[in-house]
């Protein structure tokens, strides 16, 4: 036969102890109803002794952190650094602030003069003025070209109105004369017609002797 043993029994589990007597400083707060609660047998102490048993355990305040040397500060504040030069290239051109524009070089020539250096803002709107100056200047150019060319077709056309107007009065006078009037000038322009076809055959005559003349001199 096997010998077994038996364990060894626990030990018994030690009775709690009753919680002293609930003792009432001067400074608690008085109840109202403390009459009534020792009239129906109630103990004050018992309710304060349960209500201290089921009060949370709090533990003990912990010690005042030491304060943070400056060198594990330093790394928190660089460690925004990276996101305000992203945030700065983020933003757009237009909304990126034109400070750096008034912000230029100057260098001194060997002859002791100084002299301004622009940067690439400075020259950016050195070109934009350039350009709105010379489309300003073609502008006006264009303007006085078309207003000349303008007049220039009002005069020719006011020419031609007067000559109109003048061919206009001329056909009216015409339509107004009478026939015999239109015949008397009419004999008259025949008769100084006449009278240069005449003057124009003596004219010829006479430099024909004059060339005969001349031939008879020579031989």
């Amino acid at each position: 036969m096997s010998c077994t043993t038996r364990p060894a029994a626990a030990p018994p589990f030690p009775m709690e102890s009753k919680p002293p007597p609930y003792q009432r400083s001067p400074w608690s707060p008085q109840f109202a109803n403390a009459g009534m609660l020792g009239f129906l047998g109630g103990d004050l102490g018992l309710i304060g002794s349960s209500a201290a048993a089921s009060a949370p355990n709090l533990p003990p305040p912990t010690a005042a952190l030491p304060a943070i040397p400056a060198q594990v500060v330093a790394p928190t504040a660089t460690a925004f650094a990276p996101q305000q030069s992203t945030a700065r290239r983020s933003m757009s051109p237009h909304q990126q602030p034109r400070a750096s524009a008034s912000v230029g070089m100057s260098k001194v020539l060997p002859t002791g003069q100084r002299v301004h250096v622009m940067n690439s803002a400075e020259f950016d709107e050195l070109r934009r003025k350039l350009r709105m100056q010379t489309a300003s200047r073609r502008y006006r150019k264009r303007k006085k070209q078309e207003a000349r060319q303008q007049k220039t077709q009002i005069l020719e056309l006011q020419a031609e109105l007067a000559r109109l107007q003048e061919l206009e009065a001329q056909t009216k006078q015409y339509q107004q004369r009478s026939t015999e009037s239109l015949e008397r000038e009419l004999k008259i322009h025949k008769d100084e017609a006449a009278d240069l076809s005449d003057k124009v055959q003596a004219a010829a005559q006479e430099e024909l002797d004059w060339i005969n003349a001349m031939n008879n001199i020579r031989k």
